[in-house]
C-alpha cells in the first residue's frame, strides 16, 4: 500500500509537470520531434515516468500477495530501473524517428531536383 501511495504522489507531481510545461510546448511545436532538445528530453522523461508508474501501480495491485513476502524496498527496487530503461528506449526511438524524418526530407529534395531537371528538358 505504501508503494502505491508513493507512486500515486509521484504521478500527481508528474501530471502537474505534463500539464504546465510539456503539453503547452507540444501544442506549440506540433510534434515531439520539433521540440528543443531540453524540452524533448523533459517530455520523454515525463512520459516514461508516467507509463512506467501506471504499469507498476497496476502490477502492485495484481501482485498483492507479494506485499506479505517482500519489503517496501524490495518491491520498489525495479521501479527506477524500469523508468531509466523506458526513458532510454524513448530517446532511442525518437532519435531513430528524427533520423528517418531527415532521410525522408533529403530523399524528397532529391526527387524534387530530378523532377525539375526533367521538366526543363
Amino acid at each position: 500500500m505504501q508503494a502505491k501511495i508513493g507512486i500515486v504522489v509521484l504521478l500527481t507531481f508528474n501530471g502537474f509537470l505534463l500539464h504546465s510545461a510539456v503539453l503547452p510546448a507540444l501544442k506549440k511545436a506540433g510534434s515531439i520531434l520539433k521540440l528543443s532538445f531540453n524540452l524533448r528530453m523533459l517530455a520523454l522523461f515525463s512520459g516514461a515516468l508516467s507509463g512506467v508508474s501506471w504499469f507498476y501501480a497496476a502490477m502492485l495491485g495484481v501482485g498483492r500477495p507479494l506485499a506479505w513476502k517482500y519489503s517496501l524496498v524490495e518491491l520498489l527496487a525495479a521501479y527506477p530501473v524500469l523508468i531509466v530503461g523506458g526513458f532510454a528506449m524513448m530517446v532511442l526511438l525518437t532519435a531513430w524517428a528524427k533520423n528517418k524524418d531527415a532521410e525522408g526530407r533529403t530523399e524528397q529534395g532529391t526527387w524534387d531536383t530530378r523532377n525539375a531537371a526533367l521538366a526543363g528538358w
